[in-house]
């Protein structure tokens, strides 16, 4: 599943859209950190996950390449900052971080009847697609986490997760709505 628009793209412009996918990921696991820490419920299980609201925006609109930044990132930031000397695990949490988001806008497309291309996308919508992301990466990513002993009561650890997701997709969608009305008012004086 391919936009139009991207599968159109130079490779360079392909590239840089991944290396800028990764870095705002990176980036907003890192302000995440500075404003949310202690909203921590569990060890990578947050009341408020603002990279859990990067991610579904990335791969919204950048697909593939979205996922493929976010892989970069989650990488980066398992190896630097959870890695305890299991690779099979660092790579399948980063797999799993990025593949969700990307499997959650598939299930939209096809279940939820979501435009491939994000057309008429309405509120309701966001509302159905977000809360799929949220519920869906959090149970994937807890059963990969219960299955490696990581946390011993997947229930209570996937619905913290999950609403911590959410929240923070409903966070950045509200920033990004904001940043647009300002964007539309400053445009509009000229």
């Amino acid at each position: 599943m391919k936009s139009g628009v991207l599968k159109d793209l130079p490779f360079s412009y392909k590239l840089g859209l991944v290396a800028i996918s990764g870095a705002l990921y990176w980036g907003s696991f890192e302000l995440n950190r500075l404003l949310f820490d202690d909203l921590l419920f569990l060890d990578r299980v947050h009341w408020i996950y603002i990279p859990g609201g990067i991610r579904f925006i990335l791969v919204l609109l950048f697909f593939e390449l979205g996922a493929l930044g976010i892989l970069l990132g989650a990488l980066c930031l398992n190896y630097l900052y959870y890695f305890n000397g299991d690779h099979l695990f660092a790579i399948g949490t980063s797999f799993l971080a990025a593949g969700t988001p990307l499997l959650a806008r598939y299930m939209s497309v096809r279940w939820l009847n979501m435009d491939l291309n994000l057309k008429g996308l309405s509120n309701g919508m966001l509302l159905k697609v977000s809360l799929l992301f949220a519920i869906l990466s959090s149970c994937l990513i807890q059963g990969w986490f219960y299955w490696n002993g990581k946390t011993d009561n997947f229930w209570l650890a996937a619905s913290v997760m999950a609403v911590g997701k959410w929240l923070g997709t409903v966070l950045v969608l509200a920033l990004l709505k904001m940043l647009l009305k300002l964007i539309l008012f400053l445009t509009s004086r000229d």
